[in-house]
């Protein structure tokens, strides 16, 4: 009977998969297990396209409408199987009222301790907590109800654009990321001695040339990285010149993303990045050319971890003209164009009819995407 009832389309059908579809929303935009991305453009990620819902904080609120779901079809099915079976019509209630009991009996919960109080040890504009992650942002969170001073990696439903680029540059001890945020005003860096046992955080931070050990107590050292020259998204000068076809190594069908000027449509990998990645546009004929930007918008890891860009008069000599690793400047595009993401990639201008980006880095989950391609250069 519940075969049959699924197959023609039942209520039980619908809620069933509405359940499944608002547990899956539950889980936000970037769900992680253990830190490590495991679902690609999570459902939620595409919620965030439609207006007003980037302002919706907790994504895991869509579990209560999964758990209104999960009651009905529950209840359609607890139906079905007492028409099936008549003589379940007694016990299977009583049963599931039982249950219902048991489950919703009150318990004593069990609150973590409050974190120690770590409070303000030299003037600056904003603090960050290390070890960055979001089970411990939490904490960082809570202590700035007592200092009162903005935190870089406090916890929230919703994560914005930059956070994950902050973990990835983190993680990879690069020292650069705090030069970044001081552009924007002196910071304060606490770190966490009980997560820092091998000191690997306290040499990150105290090597940095605009860092100062403000103050080292029994389970922290906090530090005061001064504020910089500010460092920003490069301006672009010059005209937007007209792209006549584009190639790539894969997904060529995709290839139409990246002139239509819409930030959800994209040219993909359709795969994990690897160096054999490449990218190249035509220009229709040989004009200046004397930068290239792309944009990502949304896909916000799917930044080329390692990106060459090269021009070409003929398409078969070809110049590099920029190269390096752009996990730095997409985590600074993303600080002022959280939309966009704008990877602008300026050179000294020159003669070019084709412009090819070779992405020669490596990265086991994420793929390189560009959701906009643009070239500027002379009229």
């Amino acid at each position: 009977a519940v075969r049959g009832a699924w197959r023609r389309g039942s209520p039980l059908a619908f809620y069933t998969l509405a359940a499944a579809a608002m547990w899956a929303c539950s889980l936000g935009p970037s769900p992680t297990f253990m830190n490590v991305p495991v679902i690609y453009k999570a459902p939620y990620a595409w919620l965030m396209y439609l207006p007003g819902m980037e302002g919706v904080r907790v994504p895991a609120r869509f579990w209560v409408l999964a758990t209104l779901c999960l009651s009905m079809a529950a209840a359609l099915g607890a139906i079905h199987v007492m028409r099936r079976w008549p003589r379940t019509r007694t016990a299977l209630p009583a049963a599931a009222c039982v249950l219902l009991l048991v489950e919703g009996w009150p318990q004593p919960i069990g609150l973590p301790a409050l974190p120690a109080e770590r409070p303000i040890h030299a003037p600056a504009a904003a603090r960050l907590e290390l070890p960055l992650s979001p089970e411990r942002d939490s904490t960082a969170l809570y202590r700035a109800t007592r200092h009162r001073r903005p935190v870089i990696n406090g916890y929230s439903g919703y994560f914005a654009p930059h956070y994950w680029l902050l973990w990835h540059l983190l993680e990879r001890r690069d020292r650069d990321v705090l030069t970044r945020l001081a552009s924007l005003g002196a910071v304060e860096v606490v770190i966490d001695h009980q997560q820092d046992s091998d000191r690997r955080w306290r040499r990150l931070v105290g090597r940095h040339e605009g860092a100062t050990a403000v103050h080292e107590a029994a389970d922290y050292t906090a530090y005061r990285v001064g504020a910089l020259e500010r460092v920003g998204v490069p301006k672009l000068h010059g005209v937007l010149l007209p792209i006549h076809a584009a190639r790539a190594s894969v997904n060529e069908a995709a290839l139409a993303g990246i002139t239509d000027d819409d930030r959800i449509t994209r040219w993909h990998t359709q795969g994990p990045q690897s160096p054999a990645n490449e990218l190249t546009v035509d220009l229709g004929q040989v004009r200046r050319a004397s930068a290239v930007e792309t944009e990502i918008g949304g896909y916000i890891l799917d930044f080329p971890r390692e990106l060459t860009v090269e021009t070409s008069v003929d398409g078969t000599q070809w110049e590099q003209v920029w190269s390096g690793r752009t996990a730095l400047t997409t985590f600074s595009a993303a600080l002022e164009y959280p939309l966009d993401v704008p990877l602008r990639f300026p050179f000294e201008s020159r003669q070019a009819r084709y412009v090819r980006l070779r992405q020669t880095g490596r990265d086991d989950t994420f793929y390189w995407s560009i959701s906009r391609l643009r070239v500027f250069g002379e009229p």
